[in-house]
């Protein structure tokens, strides 16, 4: 066991690299998690929005968490992060009561099917009538912003169920990742789900007008749509920078790619979602770039964009009504004549206005 001089537990690069490699569904399974099988995916049946899939990776949809197994043992368990390092590499368990496992027991395990099988976008349906009403009428989305990604096929329904997809490109154009959200409103657990074999290190990205110089980085397409409808809302050129989503909190690859092949950014801007993850993230990000670009934060005042572009929405249109019904009070309406004195007030209906 990999103690040092003073007594601590600490574990090797390899040893990382190990547990970081190790599948969330089977830690899962061996841990004797009731685990329910959707499709081509697992759900826990105490949390049915945490979804496992096949490749290895988990995710919290409610709670905006993902990963591998070590990420689901710290971030789901609460387990201490260098005893689950080495728990996954098969040096000992969390207790020392445990005997050490064997190293490959957590590997996903992969059909020939799936080692083989590239990334490939769902099916677009064409069912733009659906994919709009979801975004613009439930989400509130800037319809004209919508509309430009549509046509640059970032955003498509896709799928049986006409899911809108948002889509990576890489600099020439190629889909490289794609993320399926259900636009259905009656489930309380919409379908979120990552495309099988997406590269995590494309973002979704919102491009900005020549000579900008700032990106704006996401947790989610959505949120990122948002801010740009937020700043169109309040008659800013929301084109002044670029929006990028990374699809959570935890891998900053995407960012990588960006910054090496748009050397001329000079700021990003955090724009994680207003929680415990999101915070966390904020200090590793600053900790990761300072010393590349200016480092600056735009937190929401909800949990994330999104919200605060619902909640602004739902506040103009109630300002909107206020003032309408204000306007009729206002009018100079004149009131029906009293009806003579021998008229039976209990069947008396006044003439229409």
């Amino acid at each position: 066991m990999p103690i040092s001089k003073n007594g601590k537990l600490y574990y090797t690069e390899e040893q990382k690299a190990e547990a970081l490699m190790a599948s969330a569904l089977e830690y899962a399974r061996s841990a004797g998690y009731d685990l329910i099988k959707k499709g081509k995916y697992y759900t826990l049946r105490e949390h049915d929005s945490m979804v496992f899939s096949e490749n290895g990776m988990w995710n919290w949809n409610s709670r905006g968490l993902y990963g591998g197994a070590l990420a689901f043992m710290t971030m789901y368990e609460h387990k201490p992060f260098v005893e689950s390092v080495l728990y996954l590499a098969g040096e000992r368990g969390l207790t020392a009561e445990q005997k050490p496992i064997a190293k490959d027991q957590f590997k996903p395990k992969q059909t020939e099917q799936q080692e083989t099988k590239p990334f490939e976008l769902p099916e677009n349906s064409g069912n733009l009538k659906r994919l709009f009403a979801y975004l613009c009428k439930t989400r509130h989305l800037d319809g004209d912003i919508i509309k430009s990604l549509v046509d640059e096929g970032k955003i498509y329904a896709g799928g049986k169920y006409s899911n809108a997809v948002f889509v990576s490109f890489d600099k020439d154009g190629v889909a490289r990742g794609a993320f399926q959200r259900g636009t259905s409103t009656m489930s309380k657990t919409p379908f979120k789900m990552e495309v099988t074999s997406s590269d995590k290190s494309y973002a979704f990205h919102i491009p900005a007008r020549k000579g900008a110089t700032a990106v704006a980085v996401f947790e989610a397409a959505i949120d990122a749509i948002s801010h740009a409808s937020l700043a169109k809302m309040d008659g800013q050129d929301y084109a002044a920078v670029h929006r990028i989503s990374i699809g959570g909190c935890t891998d900053f690859r995407a960012v990588d790619r960006f910054l090496e092949e748009h050397p001329e950014i000079q700021e990003i801007i955090c724009c994680l979602d207003n929680d415990t993850a999101g915070k966390e993230a904020i200090k590793k990000m600053h900790n990761r770039y300072y010393d590349k670009c200016e480092i600056t934060v735009e937190v929401p005042n909800g949990k994330d964009w999104n919200e605060d572009l619902c909640s602004r929405f739902e506040s103009q249109q109630s300002k909107q009504q206020q003032e309408v019904k204000q306007e009729s009070y206002d009018m100079d309406i004149p009131l029906p004549e009293a009806p003579p004195p021998e008229v039976n007030y209990a069947s008396w209906e006044p003439e229409p206005w």
